[in-house]
């Protein structure tokens, strides 16, 4: 069991040290980071290379450590050169880490929060130095695997050990609550329910005046397209709307798919809904 968070955040400002190291949420990691600068205390963001497109968000207040996968994560084409980062980034999670926890030691931060684990089994070799350091804080954004086969395979193992590290664990529900409790992942009194807030990430960017808003109103689903994100339930119940409504009404999807989009077009058209594409 690792020990009480000995601290009180509200006696005044602290060091907090936040890590995605895959970069798997930056929106809400920037979002989160702002706000803990705003409300005083000093906040470091330890990422990776962003590969998905350039990454233009500034940081308003807080430091970018720029510390994992530089190898892994590097630019490039091809899918055999895609596929040997993808080999190379296990070994390279083991040896960034290490370095990791020398960099935690140096800076003595007061609170260690993880936004996720990207492999579980590979963390759990370093997570009891670093709750030597400073008390950690895991926010638990998922309680059920996804991806492919191999992926859930890595997020499973390890999984339940490595959470035994952490002093307190955060979740958006009390559904999520409940699925840590039932599997005995961690302690009731270790868990903290904090609604997911309006991520207004985006609104930071400049208006795109050549841009000409939309006519009608507009449900946005964003993200990458996963299967257990729900989007034929969606679709389901867009279609159920009353007519006038979705005459009214446009349904907009704006994300990479991490599975095969037809049978979401196929729903689609089987309710009706006619499908319009843009590039970009």
């Amino acid at each position: 069991m690792p020990p009480e968070i000995s601290f009180d955040p509200r006696a005044g400002s602290v060091k907090v040290v936040v890590v995605d190291a895959s970069c798997f949420s930056l929106p809400y990691d920037y979002s989160l980071c702002d706000a803990l600068t705003r409300h005083g205390h000093r906040v470091v963001l330890a990422r990776s290379e962003f590969r998905g497109t350039q990454w233009k968000r500034p940081a308003n207040g807080f430091e970018v450590w720029n510390h994992f996968y530089h190898a892994s994560h590097r630019k490039r084409s091809g899918a055999l050169s895609r596929a040997a980062g993808k080999v190379m980034k296990a070994p390279e999670h083991l040896f960034d880490m290490r370095k990791f926890v020398s960099r935690v030691r140096e800076l003595q931060p007061d609170v260690i929060h993880f936004q996720w684990l990207p492999a579980p089994l590979l963390d759990g070799l370093y997570l009891n130095g670093l709750s030597a350091i400073a008390p950690l804080v895991l926010t638990v954004h998922n309680t059920s695997p996804h991806g492919t086969v191999m992926q859930r395979l890595h997020q499973k193992l390890g999984w339940a050990s490595a959470l035994r590290h952490f002093q307190a664990v955060i979740v958006h529900s009390e559904f999520s609550r409940r699925q840590i409790v039932e599997r005995n992942w961690a302690s009731a009194d270790r868990i903290h329910v904090i609604p997911h807030g309006v991520l207004d990430y985006y609104l930071g960017f400049e208006n795109n005046d050549s841009a000409k808003p939309p006519a009608n109103q507009v449900v946005m689903f964003f993200g990458c397209v996963e299967p257990y994100k729900g989007l034929d339930v969606l679709i389901r119940a867009f279609a159920s709307l009353p007519t006038n409504v979705r005459a009214q009404t446009e349904l907009l999807v704006a994300g990479m798919p991490n599975m095969d989009p037809a049978p979401l077009r196929k729903l689609g058209a089987i309710w009706g809904l006619n499908r319009k594409q843009s590039g970009g």
